[in-house]
């Protein structure tokens, strides 16, 4: 029996402009030094995930390096990130000297707050 690839592909990823739209106008919002968390229940059977890397976090290579351990983050916590949510995801300036480990956890304590504001 294969082992179940964990991959980001394209059925996970917010893609369209209306989708951030509609994360930042209808969604809550959680925030930490290293990241800002927006989400809302998308209706679907998986979470999907946006990022958005301004140039204030610095240069090309700072940014796809933030972008890069945000994506890893994200697939790598299935079991921490509950079904049915988008998330847009935006790295601080400090998140590009962060490690995995401090991405994932903030992403997901981020997550949980998010998760929690909403059903109250």
């Amino acid at each position: 029996m294969r082992a179940r690839r964990m991959t980001f592909g394209r059925s996970r990823r917010l893609e369209s402009r209306s989708d951030f739209d509609r994360v930042f106008c209808e969604g809550r919002s959680a925030g930490d030094g290293l990241l800002v968390v927006y989400a809302r229940p998308n209706g679907l059977d998986r979470s999907r995930l946006g990022i958005v890397a301004g140039r204030r976090i610095g240069g090309a290579v700072a940014r796809n390096r933030a972008k890069r351990l945000v994506r890893e983050a994200f697939r790598t916590s299935p079991q921490n990130l509950p079904d049915g949510w988008d998330f847009v995801v935006i790295p601080q300036k400090i998140a590009c000297n962060a490690t995995a480990a401090d991405v994932k956890s903030s992403l997901e304590k981020l997550a949980g707050k998010v998760l929690q504001s909403w059903r109250k």
